[in-house]
């Protein structure tokens, strides 16, 4: 289950960037 951590981590700081 760890790509489904990565993608919400990715996501979370996709959004933080933006």
């Amino acid at each position: 289950m760890a790509g489904r951590a990565a993608a919400w981590n990715w996501r979370l700081s996709s959004v933080r960037h933006r």
